[in-house]
């Protein structure tokens, strides 16, 4: 597991640059903040050498996204 903090939200996704070693691992894999699963890795954008991951949000979730801005979550 590895753990990236969240820089951005979009609708109900979250953008986390990611080091581009770790891609191909986590791709579709489900994001979590503590023990509370948050959401799954739905996308890889940006340039090869600094990609960042698309989280979709799970439905419970949706109403909090404003407050997971710079919290740290793991993969």
């Amino acid at each position: 597991m590895k753990k990236y903090r969240i820089t951005s939200i979009v609708g109900d996704k979250i953008v986390v640059c990611v080091s581009p070693s770790s891609v191909e691992q986590i791709y579709g894999k489900v994001v979590s903040i503590g023990k509370k699963r948050i959401g799954k890795v739905f996308d890889i954008i940006g340039r090869v050498d600094n990609p960042y991951i698309v989280i979709k949000l799970f439905s419970n979730m949706k109403s909090d996204s404003s407050r997971l801005i710079g919290k740290e979550i793991i993969i």
